[in-house]
């Protein structure tokens, strides 16, 4: 992969996709459960937890929370069979988790 997305820093693509599962998961599943956004300290919270899923389980897959700049490329790289990738899939399978358990 390499043009506007970013790239795992570890090669092993069942560590890689759990990771992004688990991160996604526990991201959604906390903003779902969180309710009204204007409202008392909600934005720190999200902020807070951005960073700290960001430095718990960023480093493995590239911690690209900009979907305008990661989202495209990979999106082309699983339509066109360049290579597998399962951190997109990983993704979207937290987010249909916690999307479930909501």
């Amino acid at each position: 992969m390499g043009i506007f997305a970013t790239a795992p820093a570890i090669k092993n693509n069942l560590f890689n996709f759990l990771s992004e599962t688990i991160a996604t998961f526990f991201f959604v599943f906390a903003l779902l459960n969180l309710g009204d956004f204007d409202k008392g300290l909600k934005p720190l919270v999200v902020g807070l937890l951005i960073m700290v899923i960001g430095q718990a389980l960023g480093d493995t897959t590239g911690f690209a929370l900009n979907p305008a700049r990661d989202w495209s490329p990979r999106l082309a790289y699983t339509v066109f069979p360049v290579q597998i990738n399962l951190i997109l899939i990983g993704v979207m399978h937290g987010y249909q988790c916690a999307v479930q358990l909501k």
